[in-house]
């Protein structure tokens, strides 16, 4: 029998630390042969447009950091469970970053969440 883990709405970076805890380890038990995230798995808060007029609570927030510590969850839970497939699925709030290209195309082909995952 196949066995999926999926993981909903982490939202790594604001995420509930009990709540990822609880799903590592039930997923080190359990041994998926398939992990899927399926989408809103990080939080995006550097680009949010809620926050983009108050500067105040985008201080010391960075994509390509939330992509670098993010990226240490996704080499971790490989390892740690290793499935055969992850599979990594879109939310609305990696959506944040096409809406960001497509008001700031500059930043076309340096910041999609399939290059830097």
């Amino acid at each position: 029998m196949l066995k999926v883990l999926t993981i909903p709405d982490l939202h790594y970076g604001s995420h509930n630390k009990k709540y990822l805890k609880i799903l590592l380890e039930f997923g080190t038990d359990w041994k998926p042969d398939v992990l899927i995230w399926s989408g809103d798995n990080m939080d995006f808060d550097s680009i949010s447009f809620h926050d983009r007029a108050k500067p105040k609570l985008l201080e010391n927030k960075r994509l390509m950091k939330e992509y670098e510590v993010f990226n240490e969850l996704l080499d971790y839970t490989e390892k740690l469970f290793k499935p055969d497939k992850p599979i990594y699925m879109y939310g609305n709030h990696e959506d944040r970053v096409r809406r960001l290209i497509e008001s700031d195309p500059q930043y076309e082909g340096f910041i999609e969440v399939d290059k830097c995952l």
